[in-house]
């Protein structure tokens, strides 16, 4: 072809999003392989604001000044507690930011390295990285950029986004636009600029570019892509918005082009899509990928007959984070063996729906294609059967991650909320859905399960908590296995990791001879585990037999007891059954915290009580309709010997005696 230089789309992943995250958008559409569609220059403007505006020492600085600035001229007085504390923090210790300043880089290199997986240095630089996105946020007040997330008081008013682009002081996207889109967009000497937009918080960064390109380059067409809802936002900085599902991408782009170029557009050979060399914020490069049918950004790469083989063909054999829709098992029809890498197999996390359908999906079939994590959002259906889910997912191996609504009144969310809090080794990490306009946005889903909140707090927090960006959780399950992520926790001030039941310590002692606080502690224990009548709690433990319990790092983690029967219990229970239980003991108040359940403490406690009877024997009690206790029974070799109605139950219950002990009943 002669004449200038061939046109191309100048092709922009706008800020904010997650860095680490590597977008496959309109290079990967099956558009973009049509005729006359000029070649494709892919700019991740997010991951430039990242690392080469937002996070570096030279703005930093700048955000100091600015700070003290606006300090003086008391933009500050409106602001809440945390960013009060974060002023007071900057004023009275500044040589402890100036160093966080001055280590930026070293942390950004540690994302990007091997360094990541090792949990102390990981754990370490992502916590170390919050410092300086709350820094930057306080220079550009009373905007919040997080990791992957934007937030402002208006941003819920559409009104803003108009306005937002002219804002100096808030909006940090001008400086950027100034300093790095500008050389962008004069380098790319194309014909469109197309901006893809994903989510909300792109929003903000891609009015405020599209208004910069228009100043700039006033005859510059320029088109947004993304979901009906959110790209309608940019009606007042775009010439033209394409929404999915929509078949005609090729021809609205070429359209486009014509009336700001004329003709010769027409004459012009497809091209290339230009090689990225970007470096994301994470060792292993992971792609997002969207196989849901007509959606962007990516839809269902052509080529292929089966959707997660394409998956990994685009993903070079390295990873990807796919969203699917809830009926996601045809993707895994006649999967190919998973292609390895020099870390292993291409590891694959999937992001869908929660409704009951997801019953019918073998979670085996999943595993067995190297899905490690599945993202559930947005429940719908009986919490019966989404629990159920959960168990059968967490029995394939695959990591559960409940995304719960943000609605004040949510009844089923309450119930998964609370199911999650209580059983972590079936949903293994949680959060609430980003509210728009929350001042705690950024933080959503670090705080700890609302169960056992009367019992001593354990120490530090789950590394999953301190994993907040999906794709680091999924590298670590790659790298560690479900099972050392699930047990580890951070010190408080993120400087070491250990691993949950490492270094548990059992005991076994009369009531008189506990330590001081501890059959108070205990108690609670019993009444956080909620499946029991408190009203005799504490007086049968205060004469028990026997009470074992697991300590570590000082905290009570699993309790049980052997009680004596009240005289009144033996009398009712040979009555009805003619069973004597004068000289037996009884198994209960069984208690071990969410977060060391599946460790066989509970067994080990009962085994270790039932070793200590001496020379009395041990039954325990079992209600006819807690089957789920019955079997358990059988497990561990107990068996019914007798039943008796509890008129306090209202119901029948069985007495159980240990197989070892029944010769002697």
């Amino acid at each position: 072809m002669s004449g200038p230089t061939a046109a191309h789309i100048l092709t922009v992943h706008p800020p904010v999003a997650s860095p680490a995250l590597a977008p496959l958008p309109a290079v990967d559409h099956p558009a973009v392989a049509a005729p006359r569609m000029p070649s494709l220059e892919p700019y991740d403007a997010n991951l430039d604001f990242y690392a080469e505006f937002l996070l570096t020492p030279e703005h930093l600085q700048k955000a100091l000044t600015c700070i003290a600035a606006r300090k003086t001229r008391g933009d500050y007085r409106q602001a809440g507690s945390a960013t009060g504390h974060r002023l007071m923090d900057l004023s009275t210790n500044r040589s402890h930011w100036q160093a966080r300043i001055a280590a930026v880089d070293q942390i950004l290199a540690i994302c990007r390295d091997k360094r990541l997986y090792d949990p102390p240095d990981g754990v370490k630089a992502l916590a170390d990285l919050r410092e300086p996105l709350h820094l930057a946020s306080l220079a550009y007040y009373p905007t919040q950029i997080g990791w992957g997330t934007f937030d402002h008081p208006q941003c819920n008013d559409p009104d803003w986004l108009v306005s937002f682009p002219q804002d100096t002081n808030s909006n940090p996207f001008t400086a950027f636009c100034e300093t790095r889109f500008t050389s962008k967009l004069g380098q790319s000497g194309g014909h469109i600029l197309l901006l893809w937009v994903a989510t909300r918080d792109q929003l903000p960064a891609a009015a405020t570019m599209a208004a910069y390109a228009k100043k700039m380059r006033p005859a510059l067409p320029v088109a947004a892509v993304g979901e009906a809802d959110l790209v309608a936002y940019l009606r007042e900085f775009t010439d033209t918005r394409i929404s999915a599902p929509d078949d005609g991408l090729a021809d609205r782009l070429a359209q486009l082009a014509l009336a700001a170029e004329g003709s010769s557009f027409l004459q012009m050979e497809t091209g290339p899509a230009r090689e990225s060399s970007e470096i994301y914020l994470t060792p292993t490069r992971i792609a997002a990928l969207d196989l849901r049918p007509g959606h962007f950004p990516t839809g269902r790469p052509a080529g292929s007959a089966n959707g997660i083989d394409a998956c990994r063909e685009v993903a070079s054999g390295r990873g990807a984070i796919i969203r699917v829709a809830g009926d996601f098992a045809k993707y895994f029809d006649n999967c190919a063996c998973p292609a390895s890498s020099e870390d292993g197999a291409c590891a694959l996390g999937i992001r869908t729906e929660l409704h009951e359908a997801c019953q019918d999906i073998d979670g085996h079939d999943l595993y067995r294609a190297e899905v490690k994590l599945v993202i559930w959002q947005a429940p719908q259906g009986s919490a019966a059967a989404l629990k159920a889910i959960f168990w059968q997912f967490s029995r394939a191996g695959i990591w559960n991650h409940l995304v719960l609504p943000a609605h004040a009144s949510n009844p089923l969310a309450d119930t998964l909320g609370s199911f999650a809090a209580a059983n972590p080794n079936i949903v293994h990490s949680w959060e609430m859905a980003p509210f728009i306009g929350a001042a705690s946005r950024n933080d959503a889903g670090t705080q700890d399960p609302e169960v056992y909140q009367r019992v001593q707090k354990l120490p530090g927090r789950s590394l999953w908590q301190c994993l907040y960006d999906p794709v680091h959780l999924l590298l670590y399950l790659q790298k560690h296995g479900r099972e050392k992520v699930m047990r580890w926790r951070v010190t408080d001030d993120s400087r070491e990791v250990y691993t949950l039941g490492s270094q548990l310590a059992y005991h076994y002692r009369e009531p008189a001879r506990l330590p001081a606080g501890y059959l108070d502690e205990i108690c609670d224990m019993v009444a956080d585990g909620g499946s029991v009548n408190m009203e005799r709690v504490r007086s049968s433990l205060a004469r028990a037999f026997l009470i074992a319990y697991a300590v570590e790092d000082g905290v009570i983690v699993g309790n049980s007891s052997l009680k004596n029967p009240r005289p009144e219990y033996i009398e009712t229970v040979n009555r009805q059954s003619g069973l004597d239980l004068t000289h037996y003991v009884e198994r209960g108040y069984t208690s071990v915290r969410p977060e060391y359940r599946g460790m066989g403490i509970g067994a080990r406690l009962l085994g270790g009580l039932t070793k200590r009877a001496v020379q009395r024997r041990v039954f325990s009690v079992i209600s006819e309709d807690n089957e789920a206790a019955r079997k358990m029974a059988l497990r561990n070799r107990t068996r019914q010997v007798a039943e008796y109605y509890s008129p306090r139950l209202e119901k029948h219950v069985g007495i159980w005696i240990p197989e070892s002990m029944l010769d002697e009943t």
